[in-house]
């Protein structure tokens, strides 16, 4: 992608979940650099990404969208409606509880978000 940027062509890219696997504070900073380097040039960039920091980073310079979920019954859905700005929820941890994992560690998750 980087080769092909540097062509000056229009491209378009799709980026999904940007540099995961890697410590926090280096993949935020890392992830923020790729996308700006693609942002000044001839680029369409679609970024999928849970990661709010960098949502919150590039909200007003990219547009931000979303899907809903609900949880009912220990089951997760989504509506797979395109809404528009950041998501205004998270579900890592409730997906915890729906995928059997004891109720200690989520609890335990739930704790450390305060």
């Amino acid at each position: 992608m980087v080769e092909l940027s540097d062509e000056g062509r229009l491209l378009f890219l799709a980026i999904d979940e940007i540099l995961k696997g890697t410590n926090n504070t280096e993949r935020v900073a890392a992830s923020k650099a790729v996308l700006r380097y693609f942002a000044e040039r001839n680029c369409m960039l679609m970024i999928a990404t849970h990661d709010m920091e960098i949502a919150r980073a590039f909200d007003g310079e990219f547009d931000n969208h979303h899907f809903c979920e609900t949880l009912e019954d220990g089951e997760i859905s989504f509506d797979y409606t395109i809404h528009d700005g950041m998501s205004r929820t998270s579900n890592a941890i409730r997906l915890l509880s729906v995928m059997g994992f004891p109720e200690k560690i989520v609890s335990d998750a739930m704790s450390e978000l305060q």
